[in-house]
């Protein structure tokens, strides 16, 4: 399979001298993580999620303000992974998942056509396990990690704490035994930057409503709740009561295991 057959094409594009306020903007309306920087067609970097959850709202405040980044060229990465359109696309995977960087530009002759991210590899998993269904092992078999459950006061530092303890991008919000919402990376970065404050309380910011599945469901089938829906995470129930939690990540790494 190659890359040009899931990658996704002529994908949302930002300029290096673009506020870091679009930048956000940006990925909330298309409900992205990753930004290509282009200079007209030309690939010159990647700014994500993560570099903007970093310099956003109440982190940024804590420095002097002309130190502040402003821009995204002053926080873009531009040393960048990239493929070709006739790439084989499990090789892209590799260079995803071994290098943790979330996604790969796609160029040719230097300029942008697309971006194979985790969520396009997940879909790759789907369709791969659907047609060879001998393959399609259960949700349960992944060994899915305990999920790091929090209450819905729990607070802003006391979330970002966890998540950089614990390097998880996803956390369940539940009282007592009721699952309320979920609060991802993203979700932090939106708070971050537009409540600027500390002790805002899970409730307040978290995403409402938890998509889970069982641990018998099939991989193919889960992948398909993610690529469908378009989210990051699932938490994942048992016989025994116990959460779980499966990521576009762990996906991927099933993707390479089983190769």
């Amino acid at each position: 399979m190659k890359v040009q057959e899931f990658m996704t094409a002529s994908p949302v594009t930002i300029d290096e001298d673009a506020s870091l306020e679009t930048a956000l903007r940006t990925m909330d309306e298309h409900a992205i993580r990753h930004l290509p920087v282009v200079d007209g067609e030309h690939l010159i970097g990647v700014v994500s999620n993560r570099d903007l959850l970093g310099v956003a709202g109440w982190r940024g405040v804590e420095r002097d303000a002309d130190a502040v980044p402003r821009w995204v060229r002053d926080v873009m990465h531009r040393d960048v992974i990239t493929v070709n359109p006739g790439d084989d696309a499990l090789a892209a995977a590799t260079e995803v998942f071994a290098r943790h960087i979330g996604c790969v530009p796609v160029i040719e002759d230097g300029k942008l056509l697309g971006i194979i991210s985790e969520m396009d590899l997940v879909g790759l998993i789907a369709e791969r396990d659907r047609v060879n269904s001998s393959m399609d092992a259960t949700i349960g078999s992944l060994g899915a990690p305990r999920a790091f459950v929090v209450a819905p006061d729990a607070t802003l530092a006391q979330i970002d704490e966890l998540m950089s303890a614990k390097d998880i991008r996803h956390v369940p919000v539940a009282d007592g035994d009721k699952l309320l919402g979920m609060v991802s990376d993203r979700d932090m970065r939106r708070a971050d930057a537009d409540k600027n404050d500390w002790s805002i309380e899970a409730r307040d910011f978290m995403t409402e409503g938890v998509v889970t599945v069982h641990e018998d469901l099939p991989i193919s089938q889960a992948a398909a709740v993610m690529s469908d829906r378009r989210i990051g995470a699932l938490v994942v129930t048992s016989e025994s009561g116990d959460l779980g939690i499966v990521t576009t990540s762990d996906l991927l790494g099933y993707l390479l295991d089983a190769l």
